[in-house]
């Protein structure tokens, strides 16, 4: 499971760069403005929390406790901006988990067709030992 996580954040990585490399500032994600909020506060940079409501007009008159409001970001890795890196990564992490399974599956047939000759062995090596040890 461990290194279906590494293989994962590799290809969020290259999903990333091919989509700044070939197609940047192309994809919007729609995000809640309690996220934002929360991103901006969690930079705990005051005077991004106050540019907010410039960036994000509609959040401008959000309050916790009515409806969400949803915005639409701009997805790219901006230092600046945290919460278009999270559009980012949420977009890429989809694809990334899906590919990432599919290697390991197909590296995992690769393997167990690449071994049949060890397999057979272990079998008969395990038949002998079985019925040495009065199994069979």
């Amino acid at each position: 499971m461990q290194t279906q996580i590494l293989t994962l954040r590799i290809n969020m990585g290259v999903f990333v760069y091919f989509i700044v490399k070939f197609a940047p500032h192309s994809f919007k994600a729609a995000m809640n403005c309690e996220e934002i909020l929360f991103m901006y506060q969690s930079v705990a940079n005051v005077t991004s929390v106050a540019s907010m409501p410039s960036r994000y007009p509609a959040c401008a008159t959000y309050t916790a406790t009515g409806p969400p409001v949803y915005v639409v970001v701009n997805a790219f890795p901006s230092r600046a901006y945290p919460e278009e890196r999270a559009a980012i990564l949420n977009m890429v992490f989809g694809v990334s988990g899906w590919l990432a399974l599919m290697l390991h599956v197909l590296i995992i047939e690769i393997y167990l067709n690449a071994t049949k000759d060890e397999d057979e062995r272990l079998k008969k090596n395990s038949a002998v030992r079985r019925k040495a040890a009065g199994m069979e």
